[in-house]
């Protein structure tokens, strides 16, 4: 699958970030660990790339009429951006997300539709630093951008086979009701049947959109967003079965480990939801997400000692990500208030 094609011009209606290039970067990397950037402004680097390419040409023997115009119109989007980084933001998936951030666009491309875990955490992202206004933008394309707007932004559903019109009909129902890590507006309480009912509306849409494509491995987000539903409406055994399939499906991702891990603490299936952690860790153990789950299992089950360090070695793989640091924290403060009372660690 091609990447797609992309327009870098600026419009009237688009305006600076108040935030710096390296701030808004920095808040990816702090829930994207891994995250890496270019040390040259981006446009620079490509100028650099666009003359060897217009050299090697002349060399040949073609003349290049359009060289200066060429240059030209890519000097005048580089004062037009200000300081452009690249940057690629791997995913627990294994694919990575490439494009550049200014403070006047945040433009990434993928080779594969973005899943709507990851979409949600970029839209907070970029929320909280005014670069996408709350109406949002999809992500179910390959390319992905998002600007400071003055005006409305948009959400294109574009035509789609019958499963994913499904999908993303269901998602969209269920979306405001979501209790999702790092959301910054509080999700749309249920308090009346028909805030249950269009949930339950979601849900049998994505239940459809599973019986279409029985065989696909992105099963694993639908039964996912089915369980983060179910779990909004209250019905927390039911949630719980979702979360365990798209856990067998797909352990390595860290919110589904983190979904059913939690739901088997809810649930009081307390040696499943450690055992299940314990497993998501070893499979990734190099990914803090992971590490901090078993790290919250630990704590929900008062082995302090253990979660102790199991936090600190997410920690050590993330040094600043800021949950890991407030969950260290609390083992910490457990501890010293356990000695205090005379449970141990004197």
């Amino acid at each position: 699958m091609k990447t797609r094609q992309f327009n870098s011009s600026f419009h009237e209606d688009f305006h600076d970030s108040s935030y710096s290039v390296d701030e808004i970067i920095a808040a990816i990397a702090e829930r994207f660990p891994g995250t890496r950037i270019t040390a040259e402004d981006w446009y620079a680097e490509r100028r650099k790339q666009e003359e060897t390419v217009i050299a090697e040409l002349r060399k040949h023997g073609s003349p290049m009429p359009t060289a200066d115009h060429i240059l030209n119109n890519l000097d005048r989007t580089a004062r037009d951006a200000g300081l452009t980084r690249g940057v690629e933001i791997p995913l627990d998936d294994g694919n990575v997300l490439q494009g550049r951030v200014s403070r006047k666009l945040v433009l990434l491309l993928s080779n594969v539709p973005i899943e709507p875990i990851v979409a949600e955490r970029l839209r907070e992202i970029l929320r909280s630093l005014g670069i996408l206004n709350e109406s949002g933008v999809s992500l179910a394309h390959p390319i992905w951008e998002a600007r400071p707007r003055k005006a409305g932004s948009y959400f294109n559903m574009a035509q789609r086979e019958e499963h994913e019109q499904l999908y993303w009909a269901g998602y969209g129902r269920i979306h405001p009701y979501l209790h999702l890590e790092g959301r910054l507006r509080p999700p749309r309480k249920v308090r009346s049947e028909d805030d249950k009912q269009v949930l339950q509306d979601g849900i049998t849409g994505l239940e459809r959109s599973i019986a279409m494509r029985q065989s696909d491995h992105r099963n694993w987000s639908t039964y996912w967003l089915i369980g983060k539903a179910y779990e909004a409406s209250g019905y927390f055994e039911r949630s719980y079965h979702s979360f365990r399939v798209a856990f067998g499906m797909y352990p390595r991702h860290a919110d589904v480990a983190r979904e059913f891990t939690a739901s088997c603490l809810r649930t009081k299936r307390i040696a499943e939801g450690v055992q299940a952690a314990r497993m998501a860790r070893d499979q990734a153990p190099t990914n803090p997400g992971m590490v901090a789950n078993l790290a919250l299992a630990l704590f929900s089950t008062e082995e302090l000692d253990e979660a102790l360090v199991v936090g600190h070695a997410a920690l050590g793989l993330s040094p600043d990500n800021t949950a890991a640091k407030s969950l260290v924290a609390k083992i910490e403060h457990a501890i010293r208030a356990k000695a205090q009372t005379g449970g141990g660690h004197v």
